[in-house]
């Protein structure tokens, strides 16, 4: 979901900036395990299709509770034009990354401590749904056609919104927040298109609850004689086993919480699911 912002925008000093009105750093980087955030990404207000679903998997906070590891897992495809068929040709991939949040108690203004001699400061506030959002445009003032940098930042959303503007340059680029889904709390409307292999599989395997607490069943649609193994989210596997059935349970009970990927080996034929253990 793209948004136009429409507030008033306020340009001011640096030293007569109110840091008590600015959102934590903690606040903003508020997430929990299963939270999903869908992006996507723009040149000029245009693009081929593309998005980038993250699901968090992974939390971890420091000792002295003043940085947070998260690690997300990315399902994420691009497209672009065949010249010669005239079609659009898709490319998907799934990896992980992990990002670290420091200076928690710190304002999301410590972040934007500029030259105010070379460099203009614009701040304005808005909202994404029921989540209260900060802005910041940074502008260049010694370029001759000076360049911008805009930052959006959500309550527990993150990063919602980056973008470089050149005003008659080819670096004009937007990446943007357009769903999220926090503990239940829906936002905007997904792209189906990052979860097709979920969809794929689902013609073939149910695997259910999802989430689960202790037992995952396995209804298999077609196949007989099968070879399972569970991943966590680094990769490593946690537990395999076979099957001589269409229908079996796994006890998961002793599982640590968190996103798990469940891989089917049928012959020549692999599927997967991505399970999240409560």
């Amino acid at each position: 979901m793209k948004r136009i912002l429409v507030s008033i925008i306020w340009i001011f000093p640096l030293f007569s900036l109110n840091a008590k009105t600015f959102m934590k750093i903690g606040d903003i980087y508020d997430f929990q395990i299963g939270d999903e955030f869908q992006f996507k990404s723009t040149s000029r207000g245009q693009g081929f299709p593309n998005a980038d679903r993250i699901l968090v998997i992974d939390k971890i906070i420091s000792a002295n509770k003043d940085s947070i590891i998260y690690t997300y897992h990315h399902d994420q495809y691009t497209s672009i034009l065949n010249n010669q068929t005239q079609h659009l040709d898709y490319s998907f991939s799934h990896y992980n990354t992990t990002e670290v949040i420091s200076n928690l108690d710190s304002t999301i203004l410590s972040r934007f401590l500029i030259d105010t001699t070379s460099s203009k400061l614009s701040i304005y506030f808005d909202s994404l749904c029921s989540e209260s959002t900060v802005g910041f445009i940074i502008k260049d003032k010694n370029n001759f056609e000076p360049t911008s940098t805009t930052y959006d930042y959500g309550k527990g959303l993150g990063l919602i919104k980056y973008e470089e503007y050149i005003p008659s340059g080819p670096s004009d680029w937007e990446k943007f927040m357009f769903y999220y889904d926090k503990q239940g709390f829906k936002c905007g409307t997904p792209d189906l298109m990052t979860s097709i292999h979920s969809m794929i599989n689902q013609d073939f395997f149910k695997v259910y609850p999802n989430p689960v607490i202790d037992f995952l069943t396995i209804d298999l649609h077609d196949y007989n004689e099968i070879k399972y193994s569970i991943f966590d989210f680094l990769g490593n596997t946690v537990f395999s086993d076979n099957s001589s059935g269409k229908h079996f349970k796994i006890d998961l009970s002793r599982f640590r919480t968190g996103v798990y990927l469940i891989q089917i080996n049928n012959r020549d034929k692999i599927f997967h699911q991505k399970i999240i253990k409560q």
